[in-house]
């Protein structure tokens, strides 16, 4: 019998708990939510709160529509302060308009223990909220839309959780060895990706120590297994559809997790070859001090692009000085390729690279962050500041900032 997903309730909206400008002294936010309290749905209202239930529900749903095509915090802070008569835009659970897209869950501990903190990577916004849900839970993700994946670790049941609307959506359990991998250490979770697919109508997990993808949609009464020929560097939803970058050194490609036939198990289709950048490791000009260790591929989504960041490493044979070599590549779909641009035409955003995790920051809303720059996560080895992509860098000279970029390092690492 299939599974219905949990409608949004007002319970599912219930708002941050607060919401604070940055300590790290971000500009001023564009958003509504910025620079004033996140409004609280207990009965002891604000002082400045105002009654907006007199506006009636069409002006309400047309507000309820421009925020949401600004930010989906913004729709949840406007029907936690419209309380009577609250507008709900009618959606399904993977409605990619209430996606929070654009905000990314921090791992530092907060004195509340289901408490956590989020950062808007484009406005600088951080809020906390209260996830009760995460009690119990193994956190597979999070995906580039912003959604977690809940595995309970008692009763193995699977769960996709919108963390701003707090939104549920039930998806098969994970009840039999054919299921999600759970014998997975929780030391090893740092090897998992999960996104949407065909169309954000398909709910992807990736797992790297098994080298295996199972999928599902909501409804499913099981999971489908796909068990690929090659291992990949790294994944990544963009635009609902899941992506992965093989390690092969030689022809490196871009896959995508694609359903041709509803009768089929999902496939995974070659939508573009990796050019532009060297192929293996014996076609490189020998170096007398370093050696060069295997190529590193990151996918990420920049602008409703996506971007290939290719990260050689070089060791000196004694093993005291590393160096690491970035280049940037952008994908063209139509053409099937991959065509390298220099550093400045990455649309002036920083890239944040960790093991298994990429993500591009508005440098303009945080002062400690340059534009045009890969910082590299916490599970690297050269974890450094890299100001020239095209060049090479050595780690160990440059400092670690204890900002900001400390926070957003240890969100895209597997340590």
């Amino acid at each position: 019998m299939a599974k219905r997903s949990r409608t949004l309730t007002d319970d599912h909206l219930r708002p941050s708990s607060c919401i604070q400008a940055p300590s790290w002294g971000a500009k001023r936010a564009r958003s509504a939510l910025h620079d004033r309290p996140f409004p609280d749905s207990s009965p002891s209202s604000p002082p400045e709160w105002r009654d907006w239930s007199s506006i009636g529900h069409s002006p309400a749903w047309l507000i309820s529509e421009r925020m949401l095509a600004g930010d989906v915090a913004d729709y949840v802070s406007f029907r936690a302060v419209c309380r009577s008569g609250r507008p709900t835009l009618a959606h399904g659970p993977l409605d990619s308009r209430f996606h929070p897209r654009q905000w990314v869950m921090l791992r530092d501990e907060l004195a509340v223990p289901d408490r956590r903190r989020f950062l808007n990577v484009t406005s600088g916004q951080c809020i906390q909220t209260d996830l009760p849900e995460l009690r119990g839970h193994r956190v597979f993700g999070p995906t580039a839309e912003g959604l977690l994946v809940l595995l309970d670790e008692t009763t193995f049941a699977v769960r996709l959780l919108n963390p701003l609307t707090r939104q549920l959506t039930d998806l098969p359990p994970a009840t039999t060895p054919n299921d999600l991998p759970r014998t997975l250490p929780p030391t090893h979770s740092h090897g998992v990706g999960a996104g949407l697919a065909d169309d954000s109508t398909t709910v992807v997990v990736y797992f790297e120590n098994e080298h295996k993808f199972a999928a599902a949609k909501p409804g499913d009464e099981r999971w489908t297994m796909v068990q690929p020929d090659a291992s990949f560097a790294s994944v990544s939803s963009l635009a609902g559809r899941f992506y992965c970058a093989t390690r092969h050194a030689i022809r490196p490609v871009i896959m995508e997790v694609r359903t041709t036939d509803h009768r089929l198990p999902p496939q995974l289709v070659v939508v573009a070859k990796l050019t532009g950048m060297p192929s293996s490791p014996r076609n490189l000009m020998p170096d007398p001090y370093f050696y060069r260790t295997p190529h590193d591929l990151h996918l990420v989504g920049n602008g409703g692009r996506l971007m290939v960041v290719h990260r050689s490493s070089l060791v000196s044979h004694g093993g005291g000085r590393r160096s690491s070599k970035y280049s940037v590549h952008w994908v063209y779909f139509d053409s099937k390729r991959t065509v390298s641009m220099v550093v400045t035409r990455f649309r002036r955003q920083a890239l944040f690279i960790g093991g298994y995790r990429a993500i591009a920051v508005n440098p303009e809303a945080f002062p400690g962050i340059s534009p045009d720059t890969v910082y590299t996560g916490f599970d690297c080895d050269d974890k450094s500041s890299l100001r020239r992509t095209d060049g090479d860098v050595d780690g160990s000279n440059v400092a670690c900032p204890h900002t900001v970029v400390d926070c957003l390092s240890l969100c895209i690492s597997g340590c």
